[in-house]
């Protein structure tokens, strides 16, 4: 691709053109996915990476045509991006990864299985309290590991209503998980075990 044509895409674009955006879409995807990759070592994520920068570029597309650069502004906006999303699913994403790989041993204190089997609940009422058709994208994501594409596929939705629907399901159990996860990495450092 030469300068030239993405400076005209960039142009286009900023005027609302969704061909040339296409185009972008197009030449910069499998860049972002790669990108995302390295990042967060995670295919959903680099995926719903591709989405979000893809969301953002069209939201600010009438400043597009003031990009110099456009290579390094799509890289600086994948690393953000990519950071606020690690940050966002730290929690979810340490106690799921945890609770499908062991159980409880029985060399951990009482009050440590104590906690987990507490988490555990939190986690499970969580997605219990979930919409039918928000837990079923959730579990189809975080569960079977498909990719939102594979989920909007199946259920017949679109891949903005899957993001919508697992935003909404992360912010729903990230909100039950926060008051027990502080308590139970603490008592983990304190024993010096795994957690889970």
């Amino acid at each position: 691709m030469s300068d030239e044509n993405e400076k005209s895409w960039l142009e286009r674009t900023a005027m609302g053109d969704e061909g040339a955006f296409r185009a972008l879409y197009d030449s910069y995807s499998p860049r972002i996915y790669s990108l995302g990759m390295y990042l967060t070592r995670s295919s959903v994520m680099a995926e719903e990476l591709v989405q979000d920068i893809f969301e953002k570029l069209w939201k600010r597309r009438t400043h597009l045509s003031e990009v110099d650069n456009f290579s390094a502004y799509i890289k600086a906006m994948v690393r953000n991006t990519a950071g606020n999303h690690l940050k966002r699913m730290a929690h979810e994403r340490l106690i799921l990864a945890k609770i499908a790989r062991e159980q409880t041993s029985v060399e951990q204190p009482a009050e440590l299985a104590m906690e987990q089997d507490h988490l555990r609940r939190i986690w499970k009422e969580a997605v219990d309290s979930l919409s039918p058709r928000v837990k079923e994208v959730y579990m189809l994501s975080r569960m079977e590991g498909l990719k939102n594409a594979e989920i909007a596929e199946r259920l017949g939705i679109s891949i903005y209503t899957v993001k919508e629907y697992l935003k909404n399901a992360l912010s729903v159990i990230r909100t039950h998980l926060d008051n027990g996860l502080p308590l139970l990495v603490a008592m983990a450092f304190l024993a010096g075990k795994k957690i889970f």
